[in-house]
């Protein structure tokens, strides 16, 4: 039966600056990636990925992740028509800033041993280097 179930494919994400840049977005003043782009760039589904951040969830203060306002959704979604943004969803997304891509990156080796090292330096590389 087990091989029945349906496996799924994980797809390589190529991350380049330009990558990144189309996928971080202003609000409450801050530079921030919405959970399920860091969850497709981790190789994790967004639910499992938000799971892991619940799980260490007193690493994360306000200053390095928020769940984003029923408006800031709405404004997503009519100014940003790629937004990577779930309508099915019961909850509405969390955004992570700059320091926050830090915190996962450190507890996200322990988590994964390591798993998508490179991509995670890409990401901080990436993101420092807009300003």
């Amino acid at each position: 039966m087990a091989e029945d179930k349906k496996k799924e494919e994980i797809a390589v994400i190529d991350i380049t600056e330009e990558y990144l840049k189309e996928r971080i977005y202003e609000i409450r003043g801050q530079r921030v990636i919405l959970d399920a782009d860091l969850s497709e760039i981790y190789g994790y589904t967004t639910k499992a990925f938000n799971q892991q951040v619940k799980n260490n969830i007193e690493k994360f203060d306000e200053d390095f992740m928020f769940e984003l306002t029923d408006d800031e959704v709405e404004n997503l979604r009519s100014n940003f028509l790629t937004a990577n943004l779930n309508s099915k969803s019961r909850y509405n997304p969390h955004v992570f800033t700059e320091q926050g891509l830090y915190k996962y990156d450190i507890f996200g080796k322990s988590q994964t041993d390591g798993k998508g090292t490179g991509q995670q330096k890409s990401i901080r590389h990436s993101a420092a280097g807009d300003r």
